[in-house]
Protein backbone atom coordinates (compact mmCIF):
# COMPACT_ATOMS: atom_id res chain seq x y z
CA UNK A 1 0.00 0.00 0.00
CA UNK A 2 1.65 3.16 -1.15
CA UNK A 3 -0.16 6.60 -1.38
CA UNK A 4 1.28 9.43 -3.41
CA UNK A 5 -0.44 11.98 -1.49
CA UNK A 6 0.91 15.04 0.46
CA UNK A 7 -1.31 15.21 3.41
CA UNK A 8 0.50 13.09 5.19
CA UNK A 9 -1.62 12.71 8.25
CA UNK A 10 -4.93 13.54 6.66
CA UNK A 11 -6.12 9.93 7.61
CA UNK A 12 -4.91 6.69 9.07
CA UNK A 13 -4.34 5.35 5.96
CA UNK A 14 -1.93 8.35 4.48
CA UNK A 15 -0.61 8.37 8.10
CA UNK A 16 0.32 4.15 7.23
CA UNK A 17 1.63 5.06 3.55
CA UNK A 18 4.02 7.97 5.06
CA UNK A 19 5.37 5.01 7.77
CA UNK A 20 5.38 2.60 5.31
CA UNK A 21 7.43 5.00 2.84
CA UNK A 22 10.22 6.25 5.54
CA UNK A 23 10.83 2.64 6.48
CA UNK A 24 11.87 1.44 2.72
CA UNK A 25 13.18 4.49 1.46
CA UNK A 26 15.32 5.05 4.46
CA UNK A 27 19.31 5.39 3.68
CA UNK A 28 21.83 5.98 6.34
CA UNK A 29 23.91 8.92 5.22
CA UNK A 30 26.99 7.65 6.86
CA UNK A 31 26.74 4.46 5.43
CA UNK A 32 28.22 2.82 2.20
CA UNK A 33 26.62 4.18 -0.82
CA UNK A 34 25.98 0.64 -1.63
CA UNK A 35 24.30 -0.27 1.36
CA UNK A 36 21.25 -1.85 0.51
CA UNK A 37 17.75 -0.34 1.83
CA UNK A 38 15.21 -2.16 3.36
CA UNK A 39 13.00 -2.06 0.48
CA UNK A 40 15.81 -4.04 -1.25
CA UNK A 41 16.43 -6.36 1.48
CA UNK A 42 12.79 -7.24 1.42
CA UNK A 43 12.31 -7.73 -2.53
CA UNK A 44 13.04 -4.69 -4.32
CA UNK A 45 10.46 -2.57 -6.03
CA UNK A 46 8.48 -5.07 -7.67
CA UNK A 47 8.09 -7.03 -4.29
CA UNK A 48 8.18 -5.06 -1.38
CA UNK A 49 7.35 -7.45 1.20
CA UNK A 50 6.47 -4.91 4.39
CA UNK A 51 2.65 -5.78 4.54
CA UNK A 52 0.20 -3.56 6.39
CA UNK A 53 -1.82 -6.48 8.81
CA UNK A 54 -2.20 -9.06 6.24
CA UNK A 55 0.70 -11.24 4.82
CA UNK A 56 0.04 -13.73 1.97
CA UNK A 57 -0.74 -17.05 2.57
CA UNK A 58 2.77 -18.25 1.15
CA UNK A 59 4.44 -15.42 2.58
CA UNK A 60 8.00 -15.30 1.09
CA UNK A 61 11.21 -14.84 3.22
CA UNK A 62 12.48 -12.19 4.48
CA UNK A 63 9.11 -10.32 5.28
CA UNK A 64 7.26 -8.15 7.59
CA UNK A 65 4.06 -7.01 9.11
CA UNK A 66 2.93 -3.73 10.71
CA UNK A 67 0.16 -2.48 12.73
CA UNK A 68 -0.96 0.72 14.04
CA UNK A 69 -1.96 0.79 17.40
CA UNK A 70 -3.60 4.88 18.25
CA UNK A 71 -5.06 5.90 21.46
CA UNK A 72 -6.90 9.50 21.93
CA UNK A 73 -7.16 10.50 26.03
CA UNK A 74 -8.19 13.70 25.64
CA UNK A 75 -4.67 15.47 25.79
CA UNK A 76 -4.14 18.73 24.10
CA UNK A 77 -7.95 19.04 23.34
CA UNK A 78 -7.84 15.57 21.81
CA UNK A 79 -5.88 16.87 18.75
CA UNK A 80 -2.98 14.45 20.23
CA UNK A 81 -3.02 10.44 19.35
CA UNK A 82 -0.50 8.42 21.42
CA UNK A 83 0.69 5.37 19.14
CA UNK A 84 2.27 2.39 19.02
CA UNK A 85 3.43 0.92 15.78
CA UNK A 86 4.75 -2.75 15.95
CA UNK A 87 6.29 -4.35 13.16
CA UNK A 88 6.92 -8.17 12.93
CA UNK A 89 10.28 -8.58 10.41
CA UNK A 90 10.13 -12.44 9.52
CA UNK A 91 13.26 -14.71 8.63
CA UNK A 92 13.47 -18.34 7.66
CA UNK A 93 15.89 -20.39 7.32
CA UNK A 94 17.77 -19.59 10.70
CA UNK A 95 20.50 -18.34 8.58
CA UNK A 96 18.86 -15.10 7.62
CA UNK A 97 18.81 -13.71 10.57
CA UNK A 98 21.98 -11.40 10.34
CA UNK A 99 19.50 -10.07 7.11
CA UNK A 100 16.81 -9.51 9.61
CA UNK A 101 19.21 -7.83 11.71
CA UNK A 102 20.20 -5.47 9.22
CA UNK A 103 16.45 -4.82 8.19
CA UNK A 104 15.47 -4.05 11.52
CA UNK A 105 18.53 -1.62 12.13
CA UNK A 106 17.21 0.15 8.64
CA UNK A 107 13.53 0.38 10.28
CA UNK A 108 14.99 1.73 13.42
CA UNK A 109 17.00 4.36 11.54
CA UNK A 110 14.02 5.39 9.47
CA UNK A 111 11.72 5.76 12.77
CA UNK A 112 14.55 7.67 14.64
CA UNK A 113 14.92 10.43 11.95
CA UNK A 114 11.24 10.46 10.66
CA UNK A 115 9.90 13.78 12.13
CA UNK A 116 6.91 14.72 10.42
CA UNK A 117 6.02 18.51 10.47
CA UNK A 118 3.87 19.37 7.84
CA UNK A 119 0.12 18.74 7.34
CA UNK A 120 0.13 17.14 11.08
CA UNK A 121 2.88 16.31 13.53
CA UNK A 122 4.32 12.57 14.15
CA UNK A 123 7.26 11.55 15.81
CA UNK A 124 9.08 8.63 17.64
CA UNK A 125 10.24 9.14 21.17
CA UNK A 126 10.49 5.46 22.25
CA UNK A 127 11.23 2.14 20.86
CA UNK A 128 11.79 -1.57 21.22
CA UNK A 129 13.52 -4.47 19.96
CA UNK A 130 12.49 -7.90 20.96
CA UNK A 131 13.99 -11.51 19.46
CA UNK A 132 11.53 -13.90 19.17
CA UNK A 133 12.68 -17.29 19.75
CA UNK A 134 12.45 -19.63 16.13
CA UNK A 135 9.20 -21.59 16.70
CA UNK A 136 8.96 -25.74 17.64
CA UNK A 137 7.26 -28.75 16.19
CA UNK A 138 4.97 -28.50 15.35
CA UNK A 139 5.49 -25.52 13.60
CA UNK A 140 8.48 -24.55 11.14
CA UNK A 141 11.40 -24.62 13.50
CA UNK A 142 13.20 -22.72 10.76
CA UNK A 143 11.10 -19.53 11.25
CA UNK A 144 12.09 -16.82 13.47
CA UNK A 145 10.74 -12.92 13.80
CA UNK A 146 12.23 -10.33 15.33
CA UNK A 147 9.60 -8.05 16.86
CA UNK A 148 9.98 -4.05 17.00
CA UNK A 149 7.74 -1.29 18.72
CA UNK A 150 8.12 2.22 18.26
CA UNK A 151 5.85 4.59 20.50
CA UNK A 152 4.65 7.77 18.85
CA UNK A 153 2.91 10.92 19.18
CA UNK A 154 0.92 11.85 16.27
CA UNK A 155 -1.06 15.59 16.21
CA UNK A 156 -2.82 14.13 12.76
CA UNK A 157 -4.04 16.57 9.96
CA UNK A 158 -7.32 15.17 10.24
CA UNK A 159 -7.92 15.72 14.06
CA UNK A 160 -6.28 19.07 14.04
CA UNK A 161 -8.34 20.90 11.05
CA UNK A 162 -11.12 20.60 13.16
CA UNK A 163 -9.92 23.87 14.91
CA UNK A 164 -8.57 25.70 12.23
Amino acid sequence: MTTTSQNLTSSTNEMLGTIRRALLDFSDPKAMPTSPSARDLLGGVTEERLYIKNVPMEPRFPNAVMRLITSNVGRVQGLRLDGSLEIEVWGRPLDQQGVVNDICDRFDGAMLTMVRRTQGLMFVHEFHRDDLPPMTAPADSETFAVRLTYMLTIYPQFLTRLVG
